[in-house]
């Protein structure tokens, strides 16, 4: 694995200040084990890694009459299943 810069940012705005416009230098890490197995095979390299996880703004689900469901980013699977707000369901006989 090559070696990077690790952020964490607190808030969106220096989230996407740290992220820039390309997005060819910086990764976002959320939940970060994908990413990490990525780099760690050298298949991707970026040179800093930006942690999105303690930004409460990309958390929670929303729902209105103009801009209907918004689900953060940050928002798991799980969330969303379990979620009335949400309209979905999912069943769990797999």
């Amino acid at each position: 694995m090559r070696a990077f810069e690790y952020t964490s940012p607190g808030n969106v705005d220096q989230a996407l200040r740290l992220l820039g416009k390309s997005w060819e230098d910086a990764a976002p890490l959320a939940g970060g084990t994908d990413l990490l197995s990525l780099m760690k095979d050298d298949i991707v390299a970026p040179r800093r890694l930006v942690n999105i996880k303690d930004i409460g703004a990309l958390r929670g689900l929303s729902i209105d009459a103009r801009q209907g469901l918004r689900i953060g980013s940050l928002v798991t699977i799980q969330e969303l299943a379990d979620n009335p707000k949400s309209g979905l369901c999912i069943s769990r006989d797999y």
